[in-house]
């Protein structure tokens, strides 16, 4: 439709025109998503999305040291071997917040390695769930078969980075819903240079598939199984939707 625009008539309708949508679930989208995302789904533009992917993380206002409590703990996983393998323990605090806790991220390291260290995190966060890479069957089996408690994880890559773009945004007490421990360089490192790629006719609609991992990691944390179930209920009014 967008390379053929110039050949059709385009009737547009913005989100908050359908009669049918409560006030409040409209609401709740427009809280949620951001930037030209928003401009795509609520208004019905043609957008392209430039320069970085997660264009509002700042490290003065996500990178701070928290300690808990947490109320839940579980963890994003993404295998490798010559790309790193990546695992990070996320926990949501008591007002449903999240904070990267503690990141593994390694290159060359056996899948038996790799599932010591789940243990060895789940031990030591309380883990309760690990949303690992979908296509990593044989990680996902081994993992189960030692007692982890795994699901292969809701890859969908654009609902997944929205997820993760709306607990960027500052809230009204001036906090975000996402925040990192400064431990966590690897990911710090991409979440400041994952960029999206340019498609056809110049149309920038899918990421650049250049050290994504730890971001790959943080959006299985997110999303979860792929059950159209959030692991975290605030996530239902942002892209529960989506799966309707």
């Amino acid at each position: 439709l967008y390379e053929r625009q110039g050949e059709i008539t385009m009737f547009r309708a913005h989100t908050r025109d359908n009669p049918y949508l409560d006030r409040e679930f409209v609401a709740s989208l427009e809280s949620s998503y951001t930037g030209a995302f928003a401009r795509q789904e609520l208004e019905g533009e043609f957008v392209t999305f430039e320069g970085l992917v997660y264009e509002d993380f700042s490290r003065a206002t996500h990178v701070q040291e928290r300690a808990g409590p947490w109320r839940r703990v579980v963890a994003g996983m993404d295998e490798g071997y010559t790309n790193p393998a990546v695992i990070l323990v996320v926990g949501e605090d008591g007002d449903g917040r999240l904070h990267v806790i503690e990141e593994f991220y390694r290159r060359r390291v056996l899948q038996g390695d790799v599932v010591g260290e789940a243990m060895r995190l789940r031990d030591a966060h309380g883990v309760s769930l690990f949303a690992c890479d979908p296509s990593a069957a044989g990680l996902i089996a081994e993992m189960a078969s030692v007692g982890l408690p795994v699901t292969a994880a809701d890859n969908s890559v654009l609902p997944g980075i929205q997820a993760v773009k709306a607990r960027l945004v500052t809230q009204g007490d001036g906090r975000p819903r996402l925040t990192v421990s400064p431990t966590c360089a690897n990911l710090l490192a991409e979440l400041e240079s994952y960029v999206w790629k340019e498609g056809r006719a110049g149309v920038r609609d899918e990421p650049e598939k250049v050290n994504d991992h730890a971001c790959d990691a943080l959006r299985y944390a997110i999303m979860g199984a792929g059950t159209g179930v959030p692991l975290f209920a605030w996530e239902h009014d942002a892209i529960g939707w989506q799966d309707d």
